[in-house]
């Protein structure tokens, strides 16, 4: 029997949420990132998935530089923020009330406050692949939060991490 792929499977795959921030002549902006991860130990690098329509690929493509900013479970909110406007819509860093930030050390985009990851990074390649551009940068700082959980997102929806299961 052959097995037919559905058009939607992509739904499917899990996902942790980050936000990046970024600056550059579009101004500070965040846009929300199912497709991030850490690609290398030493060195600590990090890629994330980036459409070249948007104002974050423009302002990395400029800056050389990014946050990654793990989402926490308390911060559907700002990933919502994050991910359903563009940045020319309305400026989403300035949304009342929603963005807290903690001072960069390395970088001048913004660092978003309570979650598990906080990352500057530094451009070190771009590559088309499909249709988004891998953007890879080095970490030259990092702080994270033990007591903090991911955010996760299956099916359309975003979840918690549950219990542990025994090995």
């Amino acid at each position: 029997m052959e097995r037919r792929v559905a058009d939607n499977a992509q739904k499917y795959f899990v996902t942790g949420v980050s936000m990046i921030t970024s600056v550059g002549s579009v101004g500070k902006n965040v846009m929300a990132a199912e497709w991030t991860m850490q690609v290398s130990y030493k060195p600590f690098l990090i890629a994330v998935f980036v459409h070249e329509r948007a104002s974050t690929f423009k302002n990395i493509k400029e800056s050389k530089e990014f946050g990654v900013n793990v989402a926490s479970d308390d911060q559907t909110s700002l990933v919502n923020i994050a991910g359903g406007y563009s940045r020319t819509e309305i400026d989403k860093l300035k949304v009342k009330d929603a963005f807290k930030f903690i001072k960069s050390k390395h970088i001048s985009a913004p660092i978003i406050a309570g979650c598990i990851i906080n990352a500057e990074c530094k451009l070190v390649a771009m590559k088309k692949l499909g249709d988004h551009t891998m953007i890879v940068g080095k970490v030259v700082s990092v702080i994270y939060n033990k007591t903090k959980k991911p955010l996760v997102y299956h099916a359309g929806r975003y979840n918690k991490i549950g219990s542990l299961i025994a090995p």
